[in-house]
């Protein structure tokens, strides 16, 4: 008699549907542990002022201070930190992150 292994029994499915699950918390778990899942400046980011020049937006400058190749996390660490959008003027101070790994 030849078994049908495409059906599983209900106990047999959920186990491995927790298991899966469970791996995948995991492995999130680990990859923030890691920061290999993006999307955050630290908070005890070191920082320092610069002078909004003709021409400059707000990618222009997070691509320019970026040093965990995350320039969306830190245009939105400026925006955040400096109260401001992203309509900035030459002359403007805003606070940038410095420092990083690169």
């Amino acid at each position: 008699m030849a078994r049908n292994y495409r059906s599983k029994s209900p106990f047999v499915k959920g186990l491995l549907s927790a298991a899966l699950l469970a791996g995948s918390f995991v492995f999130f778990i680990i990859a923030a542990w890691f920061g290999l899942i993006r999307g955050n400046v630290p908070a005890d980011t070191k920082t320092q002022s610069y002078i909004v020049q003709s021409g400059d937006s707000l990618w222009s400058i997070a691509s320019r201070f970026d040093s965990r190749d995350n320039t969306e996390a830190v245009e939105a660490w400026i925006e955040r930190e400096n109260g401001i959008g992203a309509d900035i003027q030459p002359g403007m101070t805003i606070k940038v992150p410095v420092g990083g790994d690169r």
